[in-house]
């Protein structure tokens, strides 16, 4: 019999595809060995216990069943392949531009602006008096990708509530930080599933 897909792969053949499995990046090799397999690749957290309850209690390498409803296929077969940490830290910030104040400058106007932020002023009225780059104040939730390593250590190191300026190279100018929430850390976990015909 032939399955939604085409092929009508059973769990035994799925689990001797996925045991050879070992790498993230092995996926589109998989695909295109095995065309009408359901094959796909998912980064999983420890916040995504609830939605993927095999997940639970992961072990790197051991390969898991779990039911799922996409394309038709409701049985899957999955590994955990890779796993890594990813860290998040959210934060304000105001930029000051090299070309109108000199690094002296600039650290006079770091401190005052923490001293009036520390003494009440709210951090969204001194981004609209000092910022000079014209974006809004929140970055949201960054990890080290998505910034430069330098920002993204300083912000990281610091403790929610902090004030402090960080200089990053190939950046012609300063940022004036306000850190607005403590650090997310969690577990990632690359897998890659298989589907199978019941």
């Amino acid at each position: 019999m032939t399955g939604f897909f085409g092929y009508s792969q059973n769990v035994n053949q799925a689990r001797k595809v996925l045991k050879n499995v070992t790498r993230f990046d092995q996926l589109d090799s998989l695909k295109s060995e095995y065309p009408k397999w359901r094959i796909f690749s998912e980064i999983l957290s420890d916040i995504d216990t609830t939605k993927y309850p095999a997940i639970k209690n992961p072990v790197l390498g051991e390969i898991r069943q779990m039911t799922l409803d996409r394309l038709g296929m409701k049985s899957y077969l999955f590994k955990i392949v890779e796993t890594d940490i990813d860290q998040m830290c959210r934060a304000q910030y105001i930029y000051l531009d090299s070309e109108k104040y000199n690094p002296a400058q600039q650290d006079s106007m770091a401190r005052l602006i923490a001293y009036k932020h520390n003494t009440g002023t709210d951090f969204l009225d001194l981004h609209a008096e000092f910022n000079m780059d014209g974006s809004t104040s929140d970055i949201g939730w960054f990890n080290k990708f998505m910034v430069h390593d330098v920002f993204f250590d300083a912000v990281f190191n610091q403790y929610k509530g902090n004030v402090f300026s960080v200089r990053a190279p190939d950046v012609n100018g300063i940022f004036i930080i306000h850190k607005t929430h403590e650090n997310i850390v969690r577990n990632l976990y690359k897998t890659i599933w298989i589907g199978y015909e019941e």
